[in-house]
């Protein structure tokens, strides 16, 4: 019964055919015939999507643990058209995804820094999005495709130093050499942290043993009971390991040269030395690798003797060992931390060295 009144709407659509305010007079005579007018109420939407999405570099060259910052714009403010934006909410799409944790702000903060266990280059799907909220409704998305690029494992090392330590006929022992600097992190290649030797291979690389340093030393140190020569296949091989993955690997030709006036060994004496090869004739299967949890190890063997499982650090560093059964299946690495371990699966006179990792 006022001359005037206030009215709030907590609708945002526009006024259609019907939507009228009314107004009489009161007299004592009675009241007079209504006026009605139609309300004029616009429709009030949600805000735009956000204008852009700022994606800046915070630390990309450390392989597992590469963090990108996205920020959003300002708040939108109210106009005749739009509501005034109260918020954001972040969404991460695409394979790269599933490998994303946000590690500063929360996904309604205006910035967030994403922490990717992935070094793979975002692909086509691979997008950072951002909505506003508002009263009246969220906005459209805004979607910009993710800058993340590919974090290589390093390249081979440069060169594999060969000396020789004895040149006994029969036991014949050469000294091989990684390069003393573990390579660094650059823009497109993470850090090496270890080093990785294949025994050696071909005709006269076959029959040499590991008798110094393990396969993840820097130096090691091999015997060979042949007084040939190398030729041609004969070889030993280096690789780095890192979070990125193996290296490419340097082969590189042996250096034996031929020892004339040997006495061969003959073939019903067998040495004391136990060898420290790869194994051939031993599978061993572990999965799930990597791992943020356990990993499950099985092993495969004509043999019936016990399996000693050897857990290193990639610098040779032992942690834990465990026996158990031939052909069994065995699970580990719960109590590990998130890196990088060489598995030494043992069995007899069979070595065989699994590279494995596990992540947070």
């Amino acid at each position: 019964n006022s001359q005037k009144i206030v009215v709030s709407f907590s609708t945002n659509v526009a006024a259609v055919t019907g939507d009228s305010i009314k107004l009489q007079y009161l007299s004592s005579c009675g009241n007079s015939i209504p006026r009605a007018l139609k309300l004029t109420n616009t429709k009030l939407n949600a805000p735009l999507a956000p204008s852009i999405i700022t994606i800046s570099t915070v630390q990309t060259n450390v392989c597992g643990a590469r963090k990108y910052r996205y920020t959003a714009p300002n708040l939108s403010v109210a106009n005749t058209n739009n509501g005034a934006a109260t918020g954001y909410v972040w969404s991460l799409v695409g394979a790269l995804s599933g490998s994303a944790t946000i590690d500063s702000g929360e996904i309604n903060s205006q910035k967030i820094v994403v922490t990717f266990t992935s070094n793979a280059a975002a692909a086509t799907g691979d997008s950072i999005r951002l909505y506003y909220t508002s009263d009246c409704g969220n906005s459209a998305i805004k979607s910009s495709k993710l800058t993340n690029t590919l974090l290589s494992a390093p390249s081979a090392p440069a060169s594999i130093t060969m000396q020789t330590k004895s040149d006994v006929c029969n036991a014949r022992t050469y000294r091989y050499i990684a390069p003393a600097v573990l390579p660094v992190a650059t823009t497109t290649i993470g850090a090496a942290n270890g080093y990785l030797w294949s025994t050696p291979t071909g005709t006269v690389g076959s029959i040499g043993t590991i008798d110094s340093g393990e396969v993840t030393s820097r130096i090691i140190t091999v015997t060979y009971s042949s007084n040939a020569a190398a030729g041609v296949g004969d070889s030993i091989r280096l690789l780095y390991t890192s979070l990125c993955g193996d290296g490419k690997t340097r082969a590189q030709k042996l250096s034996n040269l031929v020892k004339n006036g040997c006495t061969p060994i003959a073939k019903n004496v067998s040495t004391s030395r136990v060898p420290n090869t790869l194994s051939t004739s031993m599978e061993v299967n572990v999965y799930p690798n990597p791992t943020t949890s356990q990993f499950n190890v099985q092993v495969k063997s004509a043999s019936t003797e016990e399996v000693f499982v050897r857990v290193l650090d990639l610098t040779g560093r032992f942690i834990k060992s465990i026996k158990v059964s031939s052909n069994s299946n065995l699970s580990l690495g719960s109590d590990l931390k998130a890196g990088a371990y060489m598995l030494e699966v043992k069995q007899g006179k069979e070595v065989k060295i699994v590279r494995v990792v596990k992540f947070k």
